[in-house]
């Protein structure tokens, strides 16, 4: 049943899956998948269920291969290097509450999964029954969690766009996680069995704040990212509640610059432009950067 190193489709998989068009099952046929009324979806050389054709207004390509790259990068130092502390022990708090949502047999879906470092790190905490779906709409991130998760024989990644129809039937998921992705909360609750759980993370209105402060042209983060309670409590789920964390990290000005290249904001960074900044900062303070760690969980349980 290992995905990674082949890229085979499961065959447990297909009893999850639906058309992301018009929700219909899909069966195997060949080398692509297969709807009722006809839509197709290749399996090689990945599992792609973005349907073709003109995109949403808010949907964009994805991570690029260099965000892939640094991130990748920036997660192997995660398990080892001191300095990393703030965002290791924030992505620890993180999986603390994902972890009491985990029973024998769940079905886990990871909306923006990226490399599949947090799905990777699951697996390890949870050793018993669990089936994990990482879904992203960039290939290179897809390459990436192939390698990462590559030893997880629990796990399968799929291409597919968070801001459409989900590709899974309705009912069949029992934890949904969205950390720092783009998500649509009524199809997260579509997919989700009664009493499932929505996990989601961002950053607070302080994550950073001091790379920000010191690049005035770099946009700055909204003031908050996730669904308020009530807005999960009117959307049909039956309890909701709210987490927050901050601690810090010390970087070298070229690891505070690559933080920021990684994601979104590298389309408003220049790196020869943005490094002598953050250097003349950083020397300031012995070379060395402090930078403020502000992550925000929200949990809504939805109604039996």
């Amino acid at each position: 049943m290992t995905v990674s190193p082949t890229r085979a489709l499961p065959t447990w998989l297909l009893d999850l899956l639906a058309c992301p068009l018009c929700g219909r099952p899909l069966t195997l046929n060949g080398d692509h998948l297969a709807c009722g009324v006809g839509h197709t979806y290749p399996t090689w050389p990945h599992l792609d269920l973005l349907p073709p054709g003109k995109r949403p207004p808010n949907e964009g390509p994805g991570d690029t291969a260099e965000m892939a790259r640094l991130r990748a990068e920036w997660e192997r130092r995660l398990d080892g290097d001191a300095a990393a502390s703030g965002e290791r022990a924030a992505l620890e708090h993180y999986l603390d509450t994902i972890a009491p949502r985990l029973r024998p047999g769940a079905v886990v879906l990871d909306l923006g999964c990226g490399t599949g470092d947090a799905l990777r790190r699951l697996g390890a905490r949870y050793t018993g029954p669990l089936t994990l779906i990482g879904l992203d709409i960039s290939v290179p991130m897809l390459d990436a969690a192939y390698r990462i998760l590559r030893r997880e024989p629990r796990v399968a990644v799929l291409r597919a766009s968070a801001r459409r129809r989900l590709p899974l039937r309705g009912g069949t998921v029992d934890v949904v996680l969205r950390r720092l992705a783009p998500a649509l909360l009524d199809e997260a609750l579509r997919v989700l069995k009664p009493g499932g759980a929505y996990v989601t993370a961002s950053f607070g209105p302080a994550h950073r704040r001091e790379l920000y402060d010191a690049l005035s042209a770099l946009p700055r983060p909204k003031a908050t990212r996730e669904p308020a309670l009530d807005t999960l409590l009117g959307q049909g789920f039956a309890a909701a509640e709210h987490h927050g964390w901050r601690g810090a990290e010390m970087v070298t000005p070229a690891e505070a610059l690559d933080r920021l290249l990684m994601g979104p904001a590298a389309f408003h960074l220049d790196r020869a432009r943005d490094l002598p900044r953050l250097r003349a900062l950083a020397g300031e303070s012995g070379g060395v950067l402090r930078l403020t760690t502000d992550i925000e969980v929200s949990v809504g349980i939805k109604a039996d």
